[in-house]
């Protein structure tokens, strides 16, 4: 009985934040009995709020709840004294998964749409018949019906005014009412075809991308930085000639906007004159980011190509709404500003497009040059430049003519010289240290000495920019991992409910997709990068490594055998290349944990916790069980390096038997 009062309290808890039909719940007494007030967006509703009364069964949720209204109303699926005849209730209907919210919908569907088919009231309902032919259905029936219930209504008191909704909602719905003249979630279309208020449009759908252009807008500086330091400025093409004109030309149009809702003798509310400056601000700064990439020689942006793509996803639901053909649809936008959003949509889309190719760069005179530094921000993300190579290995034996010539960033010299750019003033400045702190040293002195410089700071140091950009695809895809599960519990909710309309379920179908795909993209990017970071790893230590041995002193080789330096190159190191891929784990394993318990516990609140202890009683085992294998790797190490001793002894036996044997034969040659 706990378990089912504590569902029965978590749905009313959620029902009372629908804010979008929900206006307040209380409590009846220490009873579990609650006073739902709502309101609906029926033409004949629309200036009501009605309340129900919802008491838990004794079985509930295996049984339905009772829900009645708590006041006479006129409809002929509701009696007199306010019980509501709806098939969810009904028992043979009735599932344990249905949620109180379901219902609630479940009824505002049945004030849209009375079911004639069983009646409570049949001379109500004889009153929808005589109307349900006509043409004016909705406008008859309001007049009809119109004396009876405002009288009902006022009787009970429950008759409110926009002032009053405002009021009774909180102040956060009257600021969003004062700030963009309408609510936040309210739908334009009353047919319940899927979008977004205008308020929602103008607001959030706007702050959305210019806030990631401006978020990410320092990065863009730093990266052209950097560029610039290694490329050309890139040649005046068509292409983009074309980028900026496009640009600008959003620019012009955001201005108009701006400058219509400012001079129009028409009302506009805050919203409207806020959005499009923060439209001519952003695109006006974008048309002047390709100029930076002109002269930085950047060919491509994936900051702008991402934001881009952001303004396009998130202007679709303004578009949507701009090309319905309907008079309902409660677009109250003049004609010119109407004409001007299809017209600056559409020039978007072309600039989406645009920003798909990359720009040229000036002609090297290397055949085999790589074109991966010259592919667009899509084509480096799918890997398309490399489709050369695998379409002529299918067709023939490939030929070192066949491959492309390493980035200058990935060849060996570049490496070694990047590595004692950073390695040398470290070694220098420890060595410096340790002569200070040998010349200081006395017998009473306990100074403590110096550490020398590690491999893995200077190791992050060259690579500190592509290891945080893979940490940053790292905690986006970990993140995303836990929006399919959300997904899916809101489209078990939706087949739950058969009242539903469909493109709910297809809309979350969509998502699910959707988010997949991108995640893949996104891990995709996070194992390239760092799987060539562990290349680069691989070769800077096997150069350090090979210098190290050649300036090593007859002395120093004493303390190190060949097989111990053959190991360093040909095992430590590839182990380090192997392992390079899984160290985001480290920080990535935690927050996947955290991010699980977390969903749990609001999935299913207390019940989550012997989970929790499973795993923290499970933790310690697998301390343990890694110390082991970490003792046991370091045994294999030695075990290797007295192998390979001993394999380089025998052969140097094999060397010197057989010049023995020459000597004992020509040594009687020379007696």
């Amino acid at each position: 009985m706990a378990v089912q009062r504590y569902r029965f309290f978590k749905e009313i808890a959620e029902l009372s934040e629908k804010k979008n039909f929900i206006i307040s719940v209380s409590r009846v007494g220490n009873k579990d009995n609650f006073n739902v007030k709502f309101k609906s967006e029926h033409p004949l509703f629309l200036q009501t709020a009605m309340t129900v009364n919802i008491d838990m069964a004794g079985d509930y949720p295996f049984r339905p709840p009772s829900v009645r209204f708590a006041h006479e109303f006129h409809h002929p699926n509701v009696d007199r004294g306010g019980d509501i005849c709806i098939p969810i209730l009904c028992f043979d209907n009735w599932k344990p998964a249905t949620t109180l919210e379901n219902i609630m919908m479940s009824l505002l569907e049945l004030l849209a749409e009375p079911d004639l088919s069983r009646p409570i009231r049949f001379d109500i309902a004889d009153e929808y018949v005589k109307w349900d032919s006509s043409k004016t259905a909705t406008k008859g029936l309001f007049h009809l019906l119109n004396t009876e219930m405002i009288s009902i209504l006022y009787r009970n008191a429950i008759l409110f005014t926009t002032t009053t909704t405002t009021t009774t909602r909180g102040g956060m719905g009257g600021s969003w009412r004062d700030f963009c003249g309408g609510g936040l979630w309210h739908n334009p279309f009353p047919d319940g075809l899927p979008n977004v208020s205008l308020c929602f449009q103008h607001t959030i759908l706007v702050w959305i991308p210019v806030g990631f252009f401006w978020v990410l807008f320092p990065f863009f500086m730093a990266q052209a930085t950097l560029t610039s330091r290694k490329h050309m400025p890139l040649p005046w093409s068509h292409h983009l000639i074309l980028k900026i004109a496009a640009s600008f030309f959003i620019t012009m149009m955001s201005l108009f906007f701006a400058l219509y809702t400012a001079f129009s003798s028409s009302s506009f509310p805050p919203s409207d004159m806020l959005y499009p400056v923060l439209w001519s601000v952003t695109f006006g700064c974008t048309t002047v980011t390709h100029v930076i990439r002109k002269k930085s020689g950047m060919v491509t942006s994936g900051i702008l190509h991402l934001s881009s793509i952001a303004f396009l996803v998130c202007g679709g639901p303004q578009f949507y709404q701009s090309i319905r053909d309907r008079n309902n649809d409660g677009w109250k936008q003049p004609l010119p500003l109407r004409f001007a959003y299809l017209t600056w949509y559409s020039a978007l889309t072309v600039y989406v497009f645009l920003m798909c190719f990359a720009d040229a760069r000036i002609t090297s005179e290397k055949t085999h040059r790589s074109v991966e530094l010259d592919g667009s921000f899509v084509n480096r993300s799918v890997l398309w430049w490399f489709n050369p190579v695998p379409w002529k290995g299918a067709r023939k034996d490939l030929e070192p003519e066949d491959l492309f010539d390493l980035n200058e960033g990935s060849t060996t010299k570049y490496l070694s010289d990047l590595w004692e750019q950073h390695w040398e003033p470290r070694m220098k400045g420890y060595l410096r240290r340790k002569e200070q702190h040998s010349k200081s040293l006395s017998k009473e002195s306990k100074k403590k000495e110096p550490t020398p410089p590690s491999v893995v700071g200077c190791l992050f140091t060259m690579f500190r920019w592509e290891f945080l950009t893979a940490t940053a695809l790292k905690a986006t895809s970990d993140t995303m991992q836990f929006v399919n599960p959300f997904l899916l519990h809101q489209l078990i909710g939706f087949i739950s409910d058969p009242l539903s309309p469909l493109w709910i379920g297809l809309s979350f179908s969509i998502l699910m997709f959707a988010v997949s795909e991108v995640r893949s993209l996104i891990l995709n990017a996070y194992y390239y990068v760092m799987m060539r970071m562990g290349i680069k790893f691989q070769t800077v230590l096997m150069s350090a490594v090979y210098k190290k041995t050649l300036k090593l002193s007859n002395t120093a080789r004493r303390n190190k055998t060949v097989g111990e330096i053959v190991n360093l190159m040909a095992i430590d190191v590839e182990r380090i290349q192997m392992i390079t891929p899984e160290i985001q784990q480290f920080w990535s394993c935690p927050y996947q944990i955290v991010l699980g318990l977390t969903y749990l516990f609001i999935t299913l609140g207390y019940s989550a916790i012997p989970g929790l202890i499973i795993m923290v009683i499970c933790l310690p085992t697998n301390i343990i069980s890694s110390i082991i294998v970490k003792k046991w790797q370091v045994e294999q190490m030695k075990l290797k390096d007295e192998r390979t001793k001993m394999l380089n002894e025998v052969l140097n036996g094999i060397k010197v038997g057989p010049l023995f044997l020459m000597i004992r034969l020509i040594r009687p040659l020379f007696i």
